[in-house]
């Protein structure tokens, strides 16, 4: 069967990329620098870019099995892979305990070490599953939903964290979604639209430069200092938008950068396991952060060509061969 040609902004796509790279590093060079300016976007980047890509008018079940495709399946397949991978690096030792595997089961902040971005991915799918379910509410019920999670964030993120799968987490992260699909309506009313961008994005790492606002660690539980922490995000998530949708990729490059973007979720779950097996061995950190970024992207790359794309990547092999520059 042929899979639909499908279009995509490299712009956006570039963004993506970017967030992802900014991930490992944040999982590699571990610091105080690390957590103020790069925790700051880097996560609450995909979840307004969930709400900026929105697509109203599909049901609560075509958005299951939308997201059921798309996260849940690499989820699964991811989890296998890697359970694998250290079972058989185990077994050299002797018999293997399969109690090991329980923790990382329940996801969440339990899922650690190989298995450290898996709540992730189930936050994201039941932050976009609880957004389908209210969006047909009146948008100013939408926005008090959406701060009223915020709000349960700052007072019980940890336990909400704590929930199996980091489905807690949804909650206050829905704020991120609700302002990422405002952005997408206010965005063509916005003149000079990538000064605006770069403003959006340099003025808020100003302010943390300045001020030292409590980071942002949504896996933790933590949404940083009250408000100001997910206004700086969403200001910089809006503002990189801008700005990738404003340069004109080559064609060539530009559909390098989606190809990179599409399997990006292969990298998002593969890299923490390429990080701590790098890591057991002695590398750098300079040798951790490029094995964890080479690897798995190449690993994902060729996966795209195989029919377990599907499982693994979210998409059929190829899904996509043509790339808008802009939108």
């Amino acid at each position: 069967m042929t899979t639909p040609t499908l279009t995509r902004s490299a712009g956006i796509d570039a963004v993506r990329v970017l967030g992802i790279v900014a991930v490992i590093f944040g999982h590699t060079f571990t610091g105080r620098l690390t957590h103020e300016f790069i925790y700051a976007w880097h996560v609450p980047l995909f979840f307004f870019l969930t709400g900026y890509l929105w697509s109203r008018g599909r049901t609560v079940g075509g958005e299951l099995v939308k997201r059921g495709r798309t996260l849940g399946l690499p989820y699964v397949g991811w989890f296998v892979v890697v359970s694998l991978l250290l079972i058989l690096d185990a077994v050299r030792s002797g018999p293997v305990d399969l109690a090991f595997l329980a923790r990382p089961a329940l996801g969440g902040v339990n899922a650690q070490g190989p298995y450290g971005t898996f709540w992730f991915v189930s936050t994201l799918f039941f932050a976009a599953i609880l957004y389908r379910i209210v969006e047909k509410l009146p948008r100013p019920v939408v926005w008090v939903v959406a701060v009223a999670g915020l709000v349960a964030g700052y007072l019980f993120g940890d336990w909400l964290a704590a929930t199996p799968l980091a489905i807690g987490s949804a909650i206050p992260c829905l704020i991120f979604l609700v302002v990422g699909s405002a952005a997408r309506d206010v965005e063509r009313s916005i003149p000079k639209a990538p000064l605006v961008g770069i403003a959006l994005i340099v003025v808020p790492l100003v302010a943390i430069a300045v001020l030292h606002p409590q980071p942002i660690d949504i896996k933790s539980g933590s949404y940083g200092a009250p408000l100001l922490g997910v206004v700086f995000a969403c200001a910089i998530s809006f503002g990189l938008v801008l700005v990738g949708k404003a340069i004109p990729f080559p064609r060539a490059l530009g559909t390098l950068i989606t190809e990179f973007a599409v399997v990006g979720i292969a990298v998002v779950l593969f890299h923490p396991f390429v990080l701590a097996y790098s890591r057991s061995h002695g590398l750098p950190a300079a040798g951790m952060f490029l094995a964890a970024v080479i690897i798995p992207w190449l690993v994902a790359l060729l996966l795209h060509r195989t029919p377990l794309s599907s499982l693994l990547i979210g998409f059929p092999r190829r899904a996509f061969t043509r790339v808008a520059t802009r939108v």
